[in-house]
């Protein structure tokens, strides 16, 4: 993902990395796993890091456009799931890595459905499927949608370019629309409303029929007509199936299916070309809300506390071997009802024109990675690009994660620590002349976790002992926390800094 450096002043030190010769037009250079293009003659290329968290800059040239390319690793991805909890119908969210969940959504309505698309976006529905939601993968930016024609919005799927949502519209109805709200089309009328699916040609759809006593997983294309059934042909009308999960080879769906002499509910694996299928989940437990990772390699489900089982997310490779729970359930009585693994993060222009951020070219920028995750991206506009520099503190030993952004005048700051938010930026608000600048990254996340705003030029009072922090003094105007908030509105003349933490420790 993003392997980087950033840019030292004259004397700083630090390995330097190659950079093209200005030949008048624009040219195109790679940041780790960045693409950038720019016009002018950036200063050299310098990286910074420390522990696992890596950082780079590049400054004094015009910068059109910087293109940040996650790498598909899982650690990039995370799972979404609702349920009821004490009465409480929400969406939460769990990091493929682990930890604590966290609640995106606070409803009483009846709130369900999570779809996520390569951008990070979740749609979701409210009022037991009767509006439709969009929001951030965090939670934030939360919307209703405005989309015509049907009268529900439940068990929807996304398409993998993120263009088109599918959903059963009640009434034995199946549905599609643009992601961002408008006309929905009408694909089906023999629909069961127990789930859509996607596959990765982005105009074919898998879903739950009404055609047989017993509902049986059809495909068919998102502009209607012929209808196939692609459950193995064994298992057709002998059970109730529901929820089923297309995998990226194109081949292979996974499902939901109860037989019909049995409430227990067990996890099926088959290929569409063929008879054959897998029962993934052993015959005494209960599983359900299979999702397959965004590679098809494996599967993720849920299992509930029948037969003794642990109940909780459970990840398994694509035979159902290697089954391991990734998440125990805390809420067992109320269990999870629909769960979906993330895409892969798409690459996303973050800076520049036509950039999901502010639209605008900036003179020099940051970007860190934690591993082969991203971290996050600050970029910044000066009135004279080759005026823009980004410096680290002097006399200082290894790669220290606080760094000085200047010029003649700092017109724009912004920036992000999530690849998945489309208008996830903070901008930061300057008025008057700015200096400078002082950046800081999370040695933990590689986040920017402060950025404070300076009249004049931000100087470092003294020489960093081993293991010390580092005080900086300036007519400081504002100092800004990874989440955008302003923690000095009156200002400050001194900020003390941990540039191994790459956290703020005080100001005055």
């Amino acid at each position: 993902m993003l392997g980087l450096g950033i840019i030292f002043l004259a004397g700083c030190g630090g390995g330097q990395s190659a950079v093209p010769t200005n030949t008048g037009q624009s040219q195109t250079t790679t940041v780790g796993g960045g693409t950038v293009t720019y016009f002018g003659q950036p200063k050299p290329l310098i990286t910074a890091s420390s522990g696992n968290i890596t950082v780079s800059a590049l400054a004094g040239a015009t910068f059109t456009a910087v293109k940040v390319n996650p790498a598909p690793i899982y650690n990039n991805t995370f799972f979404a799931y609702a349920r009821t909890v004490g009465g409480v119908s929400a969406v939460y969210e769990l990091p493929y890595v682990g930890g604590a969940e966290q609640l995106l959504t606070h409803s009483v309505e009846g709130t369900a459905g999570p779809a996520v698309s390569k951008t990070g976006y979740i749609f979701y529905n409210q009022l037991i499927g009767i509006y439709p939601y969009l929001m951030r993968a965090d939670g934030s930016n939360n919307r209703q949608l405005s989309i015509s024609g049907p009268a529900y919005f439940l068990n929807p799927s996304v398409s993998p370019n993120s263009a088109y949502t599918a959903f059963d519209g009640g009434g034995e109805e199946l549905w599609y629309a643009p992601l961002a709200g408008g006309a929905a089309k009408l694909i089906q009328t023999n629909d069961n409303g127990y789930g859509t699916s996607f596959e990765p040609n982005n105009s074919t759809v898998a879903y739950v029929t009404n055609y047989e006593a017993s509902n049986d997983i059809y495909t068919t294309s998102i502009n209607g007509g012929s209808t196939t059934n692609v459950t193995p042909y064994s298992l057709n009308t002998t059970g109730n199936w529901s929820q089923p999960n297309c995998s990226v080879d194109g081949l292979s769906i996974a499902a939901t299916y109860t037989p019909t002499s049995s409430s227990k509910s067990q996890v099926i694996v088959f290929q569409t070309n063929t008879s054959a299928y897998i029962t993934i989940t052993p015959s005494t437990y209960s599983d359900s809300c299979p999702s397959f990772s965004p590679d098809g390699t494996e599967i993720a489900f849920y299992r509930s506390s029948t037969g003794g089982a642990v109940p909780g997310i459970y990840v398994s490779d694509y035979s159902g071997e290697n089954q391991r729970l990734v998440f125990e359930d805390p809420a067992a009585s109320e269990p999870i009802t629909q769960l979906c693994w993330s895409p892969f993060p798409a690459g996303q222009t973050l800076l520049g024109v036509g950039s999901n951020l502010d639209d605008e070219n900036v003179t020099g920028f940051l970007l860190s990675q934690n591993g082969q995750v991203f971290g996050g991206i600050c970029g910044f506009a000066t009135t004279t690009a080759a005026d823009a520099t980004v410096s680290s503190p002097s006399g200082t030993s290894g790669q220290p994660l606080v760094f000085t952004l200047g010029g003649d005048n700092i017109t724009m700051i912004e920036y992000t620590n999530s690849i998945f938010d489309l208008y996830g930026e903070t901008l930061v608000a300057l008025s008057g002349t700015t200096k400078s600048a002082l950046v800081t990254v999370d040695v933990y996340t590689g986040g920017i976790d402060t950025v404070a705003t300076a009249a004049s030029v931000v100087r470092q009072t003294a020489t960093r002992v081993p293991g010390g922090n580092l005080t900086y003094t300036a007519k400081f105007k504002a100092i800004y926390d990874s989440k955008g908030s302003n923690l000095a509105p009156a200002g400050a003349t001194q900020v003390v800094v941990n540039p191994a933490t790459g956290k703020l420790i005080s100001f005055q």
